[in-house]
């Protein structure tokens, strides 16, 4: 098996993960107004580290995990991009 590809299943995983990741950033942001609002350096913060760590983890080949990390950055970034209240 070629290394350098991902397999059929960890790209349904990565997508699967995105996907709800957009999910439940929408959801949080409906749902937690005032929290978003007292709490944005967090979710900012949450962007940050779910970046840096999924590059890290992509490049050490631990795609699943990887791929939650990008989804734990895209959930706060969407919470902080949907929130009205700014």
């Amino acid at each position: 098996m070629n290394h350098s590809s991902f397999s059929m299943n960890e790209l349904i995983s990565v997508l699967s993960v995105l996907i709800l990741s957009v999910l439940g950033g929408l959801v949080i942001a409906r749902f937690t107004k005032d929290e978003l609002k007292d709490g944005r350096k967090w979710f900012k913060i949450l962007v940050g580290l779910g970046i840096i760590g999924g590059i890290g983890f992509f490049i050490n080949r631990e795609i699943i995990v990887g791929a939650s990390c990008f989804g734990i950055a895209l959930i706060a970034l969407i919470s902080i991009l949907s929130d009205k209240t700014k």
